[in-house]
């Protein structure tokens, strides 16, 4: 996955859903703009969501396709680091974060 601070929300892929086990197909929308206009797309509730160190239980996240090229299974977004202290530092190539 990667880190985009600019998505609302956590996103992963419709293929990474499924082999999951998590249908999309009776669940809530909700709105996600993305670069080519608004849309509704699925939220489901994860069991668990683990990166950075931190575990997300019973975590909502969109279900939305990526372009392919990306090679990506999704996004983290605010949402998985808003309670915390996310650092990048460029020079030394490094992502951190600390729980709030």
């Amino acid at each position: 996955m990667a880190i985009d601070t600019g998505s609302t929300y956590t996103v992963i892929d419709p293929q990474v859903a499924a082999r999951l086990g998590y249908a999309t197909d009776l669940v809530a929308t909700v709105p996600v703009t993305t670069a080519s206009g608004t849309i509704r797309a699925p939220r489901v509730k994860v069991e668990r969501v683990d990166a950075l160190g931190a575990t997300r239980r019973d975590f909502n996240v969109v279900v939305h396709a990526l372009p392919p090229t990306l090679r990506l299974s999704g996004l983290l977004g605010l949402d998985f680091v808003r309670s915390g202290r996310l650092t990048f530092d460029f020079q030394r190539g490094e992502v951190s974060y600390e729980e709030g």
